[in-house]
């Protein structure tokens, strides 16, 4: 019996949805002072269900605390990813820290079949800008030998991570932009200067590839996933996907950073849509 590849993802945040409830108990907020908002910080308590009211007060409070902490280190812009021969089964796969549980990797060999994450951009004749995704596939002779058999372009995204499993006749990609820290360069060497968090692409991609007749592969399914990956494992021929969606809003005015500029951005987020808040 084949087994399916199934995703999830797991997000830590308020359990409600945008048509939640319209109770709206929480005491209004004075619109006319900045807020005084507590650090945010990463709770292990139970979820609990929210009001739409509270969803969307918390995920503002959020989004305007980012943007007062960054406000304090920059003045900047918020930039928001043939015969097949005899397969012996002694060959390297992809490290494993735990057994049975399958990790990501760039390259991913069955003993016959050599499959590579690959970008045009790095080929050596390529003379544009961009480049394109694509999955180069090898196979191996009788000789020990490694032959380039089919090449096989699957997406448009261009992120620049590929993370690849290979499960029975299917090859999974994930195709994402990470996250990472950047450190500015100080003028005085004696200066403090914070780093920097990019916050990747906030999508990533999921394409299953059919590899039953490698030389022929082909996309059996695509989706496109909100959010940023974290990590993903293969468990018993199931995908699991951990990700992260980071809200945004791109109508705070950095231009100064005044009392009056800064309650003018509050009071412009408060007049936000909560599930539409990169506006």
């Amino acid at each position: 019996m084949k087994r399916s590849l199934l995703f999830s993802s797991l997000t830590l945040g308020i359990l409600i949805g945008c048509g939640g409830s319209k109770n709206t108990d929480t005491p209004p907020v004075d619109e006319q002072k900045i807020p005084k908002l507590n650090d945010i910080k990463v709770s292990a308590a139970p979820l609990i269900k929210a009001s739409e009211f509270q969803f969307s007060q918390n995920l503002k409070n959020g989004l305007f605390k980012r943007y007062q902490t960054r406000l304090s280190h920059y003045d900047v812009p918020e930039n928001d990813a043939t015969a097949s021969p005899s397969t012996s089964k002694d060959f390297s796969q992809t490290n494993q820290q735990e057994q049975n549980v399958d990790e990501a990797d760039r390259v991913k060999y069955d003993g016959e079949f050599l499959f590579i994450a690959a970008n045009s951009f790095d080929d050596i004749y390529h003379d544009s800008n961009e480049g394109e995704n694509y999955i180069r596939i090898m196979q191996r002779n009788a000789k020990g030998e490694m032959n380039q058999i089919h090449t096989l372009p699957y997406s448009e995204a261009n992120g620049s991570e590929q993370n690849l499993y290979l499960h029975n006749n299917t090859l999974a990609i994930l195709n994402y932009s990470p996250s990472y820290f950047s450190f500015p360069i100080a003028n005085d060497i004696a200066a403090t200067v914070e780093p920097y968090f990019y916050y990747g692409d906030n999508e990533f991609e999921l394409s299953l590839i059919d590899v039953s007749q490698p030389s022929q592969a082909a996309i059996k399914h695509q989706f496109k996933i909100e959010g940023g990956l974290i990590d993903s494992r293969v468990i018993d021929g199931s995908l699991y996907i951990v990700s992260n969606y980071h809200p945004n809003f791109t109508g705070f005015d950095t231009s100064d950073n005044d009392e009056a500029t800064v309650l003018a951005n509050y009071q412009n987020l408060k007049k936000s849509a909560a599930c539409g808040v990169d506006t």
